[in-house]
């Protein structure tokens, strides 16, 4: 009835969206502060990583545990049209907010393959 061990690390929850002009990523880190969470940024690919700490008073004797705790990381790829350079983030109330601002790209020349048709013989 007490045992939690069917329960899972902490996790956060991450929304994207996009408008025209920019990429934002939100994270749910309930409990955490900004010393608490690192966001790294290396060949397009954006790593957000955290660790939320149990702090258990040591004089009680916990008869069920719910909340949370451990090192989280979350791995997402940067878009082609995002501008790396004007990424920022906030940390408010638990909440990570990164914006990736968008930038207008070339387009790239495509080229037109003709596929041509293989002749099976069947024996």
């Amino acid at each position: 009835m007490f045992n939690d061990d069917f329960l899972p690390a902490f996790h956060a929850h991450v929304n994207i969206a996009s408008d025209d002009k920019k990429y934002t990523i939100t994270l749910e880190a309930p409990g955490l502060e900004k010393k608490d969470v690192s966001i790294d940024l290396k060949d397009r690919v954006l790593v957000i990583k955290g660790n939320k700490q149990h702090e258990e008073e040591k004089n009680k004797q916990y008869y069920r545990i719910e909340r949370h705790y451990g090192a989280f990381e979350r791995v997402l790829a940067v878009p082609d049209d995002a501008d790396i350079n004007e990424i920022n983030a906030s940390m408010d109330k638990g909440l990570l907010t990164v914006n990736i601002p968008r930038k207008k790209i070339a387009e790239s020349d495509v080229k037109k393959l003709k596929l041509k048709m293989l002749s099976v013989k069947i024996l």
